[in-house]
């Protein structure tokens, strides 16, 4: 690729390694490489510094299995014209998603990741395109908030406002568009504690993590993808939904899991829900969970042992799978602080539940919609949002609190002169 000057942007250090790795498969990536690239976050440029992907000469996507595109040369400049007629006849939306659908044996459903900040309205728009050609496939959507949390900002805030308006849109969009959510909070939100202990993780640096938060994600839908798996994407959301219909889960998580890590001891401090809210993390009592599903990978007999002894204390029947454990690519941040170096694979627990700590979540957000309501209507209109469409978002968002706490109704919201 080159830029507009004709400078031709050098490789990082980390793809100049991944064409090696390309070149010779059997050669081993040295620790060394994954500990320089932890320690020194400087050194990283750009997004796809971070990834483990071939792009293609010609495009900053990667283009698996693309005939006309195999073994060519060229840079950006020179490929500009075929390239530009590639978007042209694959539009991602009508043309490349159709071609993969048209290659799967079997669509179970779709798992999606996204970004609410940027990539909210994005999604909102993909997923109802989905529905539209696919109205009964499932889908599972992990939807990463904003920094902004709600009840937390300044009402003179209208960035952080926004934000959380942005956010609570996106939600409601998600419960009408997707089989089942599961919200992330922003790292930059997450409580420190034993959890962290044998990580030196950065909760600023997206390489770190994007690196734990995905190993989560990775082993909790993990039992999709087994090949002699009996589960597929409908049943998982039909084991998280059975009591209560829940379109919304939370996902929790230890990673790794240390030698002397005893259950019955320690999985109440160390599993971190990231999708409740900070105050909301805490607690290893079943009282408020509906569901759950755990997937451990790499459990020693011990832990297995104080995993099946910490299960028949529970009240709740937990579905669990077991599985090896997860293999680090190269790009893998060595941030374990046990650990010299960074280990070919890791230990981890990941788990998706229903839970009334979702009430919670939904509560604060009303709350805060409330607010703009009452107080930042200007706000409200220069996003050119409609007032009468954000009464309806505060409502449903009462309603969804409503439906994971239980009880009475707490759609009797204070209104104002101005409501009446």
């Amino acid at each position: 690729m080159k830029l507009p000057g004709n400078e031709r942007i050098p490789k990082s250090s980390y793809q100049e390694r991944l064409d090696e790795e390309a070149e010779l498969m059997d050669s081993e990536p040295t620790a060394d490489a994954g500990r320089n690239r932890a320690k020194n976050n400087h050194n990283i440029r750009y997004w796809s510094d971070y990834d483990r992907v071939f792009y293609h000469p010609r495009s900053l996507h990667r283009l698996p299995d693309v005939p006309d595109y195999e073994n060519t040369e060229g840079d950006w400049m020179g490929g500009q014209e075929t390239f530009t007629r590639y978007n042209e006849e694959h539009d991602v939306m009508e043309e490349s998603f159709r071609l993969f659908v048209e290659e799967c044996d079997y669509l179970q459903g779709i798992q999606v990741t996204n970004e609410s900040s940027s990539f909210g309205g994005f999604t909102h728009a993909f997923l109802l395109a989905f529905r539209e050609e696919f109205p009964k496939l499932p889908s599972i959507t992990f939807s990463l908030l904003s920094s902004a949390t709600p009840s937390s900002i300044e009402a003179d805030d209208d960035f952080g406002l926004r934000r959380v308006l942005g956010d609570a849109l996106g939600l409601q969009g998600l419960k009408e568009l997707s089989t089942m959510t599961i919200p992330i909070q922003s790292p930059s939100s997450w409580s420190p504690g034993p959890w962290l202990e044998d990580l030196a993780l950065d909760r600023h640096s997206y390489y770190h993590t994007s690196a734990l938060f995905s190993s989560h994600i990775e082993t909790a839908t993990l039992p999709l993808r087994l090949k002699e798996g009996q589960e597929d994407t409908s049943k998982l959301c039909s084991i998280l939904s059975w009591e209560t219909d829940a379109r919304f889960a939370h996902l929790g998580g230890i990673f790794p899991l240390s030698d002397s890590f005893d259950f019955r001891r320690d999985v109440g401090k160390n599993l971190y829900d990231f999708s409740a809210l900070p105050q909301a993390t805490v607690t290893d009592s079943d009282r408020d969970v509906f569901s759950r599903i755990d997937v451990s990978r790499g459990f020693s007999p011990s832990h297995t042992s104080s995993y099946q002894s910490w299960l028949e204390t529970q009240r709740l029947q937990i579905r669990s799978f077991q599985a090896p454990a997860i293999p680090l690519p190269s790009s893998f941040p060595s941030f374990f602080t046990s650990l010299p170096t960074r280990p070919p694979s890791c230990t981890a627990l990941s788990s998706l539940s229903t839970t009334k700590r979702t009430s919670i979540l939904f509560s604060r957000y009303a709350s805060q919609v409330d607010e703009c309501i009452k107080r930042r209507r200007d706000m409200i209109q220069r996003m050119g949002l409609e007032i009468d469409d954000v009464k309806s978002l505060r409502d449903e968002l009462w309603v969804l609190e409503d439906e994971f706490k239980g009880g009475e109704s707490v759609l009797n919201v204070e209104m104002d002169e101005d409501e009446n």
